[in-house]
């Protein structure tokens, strides 16, 4: 499989979870940073937040929508908040 193939494969909307999850950890680590706080402590932080968010989504889909809580979702929140929290961190 080509590993164009295997990206489209990954779907958009777990695309989407990436992003949002990346730039929400991102953002906040950045900010905590900023205010002074040690960088362990702004990663930290910064991926738990992004990662709450992600899941207070998907128990929004769940009980508001009817939906399946999905945890490809939350696989894909934690990859974009890992990778968030460390690029804030830089």
């Amino acid at each position: 499989m080509k590993l164009t193939e295997r990206l489209a494969s990954f779907g958009s909307d777990r695309w989407m979870h990436v992003t949002a999850s990346l730039v929400l950890a991102d953002i906040t680590t950045r900010c905590l940073r900023r205010c002074g706080a040690g960088g362990l402590i702004s990663a930290c932080v910064g991926f738990g937040v992004s990662l709450a968010v992600g899941i207070g989504k998907e128990l929004y889909d769940k009980f508001k929508e009817k939906e399946t809580f999905d945890w490809g979702d939350i696989k894909a929140d934690i990859v974009g908040a890992v990778c968030g929290s460390v690029i804030g961190m830089v």
